[in-house]
Order: C-alpha cells, then sequence, then structure tokens
C-alpha cells in the first residue's frame, strides 16, 4: 500500500541511518524549543499574574489571614479547629 516516493525514502533512510537521525533530531528540537517557547512566554507568565493578582487583592483587603494561599479561585475560610 505504500507508494513509491515512500519506498524511496523509506531505502534512502534505511541506508542513510546518521543523516536520517540528524534530520530528525533537528526537527524534534526545533518542535520542543517551540514548545518551551509557548510554555516560558505565555503559560508561565499568565500563572505568575494570576498568583500576584490574588496575592495583592489580600494584601490591599487585609485578609490574608483568613483565606488560603493555594486556592486561587474561592475565599474559603481556614477551618482553625484541629480536624
Amino acid at each position: 500500500m505504500e507508494t513509491e516516493i515512500m519506498k524511496i525514502i523509506k531505502n534512502l533512510m534505511i541506508k542513510n541511518q546518521f543523516l536520517s537521525q540528524v534530520l530528525i533530531f533537528f526537527f524534534l528540537l526545533f518542535f520542543t524549543m517551540f514548545l518551551f517557547s509557548i510554555f516560558l512566554n505565555i503559560v508561565l507568565p499568565f500563572l505568575i499574574a494570576l498568583f500576584l493578582t490574588r496575592w495583592f487583592y489580600k494584601w490591599f483587603v487585609s485578609q490574608s489571614d483568613q483565606t488560603e494561599w493555594f486556592r486561587l479561585f474561592s475565599n474559603t475560610l481556614k477551618n482553625k479547629g484541629l480536624f
């Protein structure tokens, strides 16, 4: 079911393993760099801004001792009891 072009490419890759691996490596390197750049330029700043927004809100309202630090989307009061 393979086309003639795919058979030629497959035979070239089998004969030239090192060259094939180098080409695959550079393609995957650029793809990985692209994913990391998206994470570092979009996702990480968004998470930091979300954390800082919550922190500054608590600082302005002066309720830092009544709300939990790790809850970003709720104002759940801390349970001061033992259980």
